[in-house]
């Protein structure tokens, strides 16, 4: 689990590396979008073997009372208005790319 910290008056937070939860606090009524993209690894018939690329994730968000949110209106991208101040935990699917190397952005303003 990574923590998003970001410092006064920054917008944006960015993380490379193999988490696959972040929790950060958000503010009711911020507009918040996310991008994730990460690496995945697919077996190729024709060369028999594993080929790893970078592709989109579909990140989701849980918040406070229950709050859910997962409708990713283009590959690898949420955007959302936080309901309620609060702790809100970020995460994606598929499953099958957690603990793999990749990329996150979440702005919030």
């Amino acid at each position: 689990m990574v923590h998003i910290e970001m410092a006064p008056g920054q917008i944006c937070w960015t993380y490379r590396g193999a988490a696959t939860t972040f929790v950060g606090d958000l503010g009711h009524g911020q507009a918040v979008t996310v991008q994730m993209m990460g690496q995945a690894s697919d077996y190729d018939p024709r060369s028999g073997h594993v080929v790893t690329n970078w592709r989109a994730r579909d990140p989701n968000v849980e918040g406070p009372g229950g709050f859910f949110f997962a409708d990713a209106e283009a590959p690898g991208a949420l955007t959302f208005r936080a309901p309620a101040n609060g702790t809100y935990r970020f995460s994606f699917s598929p499953c099958a790319m957690w603990g793999a190397p990749g990329a996150v952005k979440i702005c919030a303003r």
